[in-house]
């Protein structure tokens, strides 16, 4: 069981920003390197990968989100899920969301909004069929990692998340709902890591209904600094990620 004594903390990506993170661990297991992964075992939350896998729900995550976001309303712009864990966790062994995580995430969003405060949410996993969109903040942000379309890759480096196809879908179902989507490119691969990176243009047409496309390189891996044209390569992509979305008209967000 794990508990906390606070769950809202201040998001130093942008003002008046916050962000939560309503659990310990992460059962998708990815292996960029995983900063969330590797400030967890730095400061002792987890041993080791094996019980990074094991995620757990904080379990006074409800008395924690209503008293902070009575202590805190008027100071806080929008909500972040999240930055160590992922709000809609995939079960590989089930092809589902793991459903305590789900249930939790479910209900700090409802309270979130309740308060008149937009929820941003970014997931390795999928968005169900009920989650229920239309009932929500219709400012809130829903959003999916994409980093390449190859499952070779995936299963290499993201092993235990949803397979790809499976998080456009219904992050094309929550859009065609009216909801806010957006796709993050980040860490994008070299091709010496994934041989399929520089057919960007492929994952790009495959998202040109999102509202927002984030890109960011793959930093703080051996694997990175072995390709010798990585800041060529990078540039090359950043770029074309901006062009694509300067004649779609949807928004670039370089990383």
């Amino acid at each position: 069981m794990t508990t906390r004594k606070t769950l809202l903390y201040k998001n130093s990506f942008e003002p008046d920003g916050w962000a939560v993170n309503h659990v310990q661990g992460c059962s998708h297991g990815c292996r960029f390197p995983c900063y969330a992964y590797l400030m967890s075992k730095r400061f002792g939350r987890v041993n080791s990968y094996k019980d990074w896998l094991i995620p757990f729900v904080v379990s006074n995550y409800r008395e924690l989100i209503d008293k902070e976001l009575k202590k805190l309303q008027g100071r806080i712009r929008r909500v972040v899920m999240s930055f160590m864990t992922d709000p809609f966790m995939y079960d590989p062994g089930t092809g589902d969301l793991i459903p305590d995580v789900k249930e939790a995430t479910y209900y700090i969003i409802r309270a979130v909004n309740s308060c008149g405060i937009p929820v941003t949410t970014l997931t390795k996993g999928f968005y169900p069929d009920d989650l229920p969109v239309e009932e929500l903040h219709g400012d809130n942000c829903y959003g999916v990692t994409l980093v390449s379309l190859n499952e070779n890759f995936r299963l290499h480096m993201e092993p235990f998340t949803a397979p790809y196809e499976m998080r456009l879908s219904s992050l094309r179902k929550v859009s065609e709902r009216g909801g806010n989507t957006w796709v993050c490119m980040e860490p994008y691969p070299t091709p010496n890591i994934d041989r399929t990176a520089g057919e960007i243009d492929t994952i790009l047409e495959k998202i040109d209904f999102t509202g927002t496309i984030a890109f960011g390189a793959l930093n703080y891996s051996k694997l990175t600094e072995k390709y010798k044209e990585s800041r060529l390569f990078y540039g090359k992509m950043s770029e074309r990620v901006r062009e694509f979305c300067r004649k779609k008209g949807i928004e670039f967000s370089p990383h």
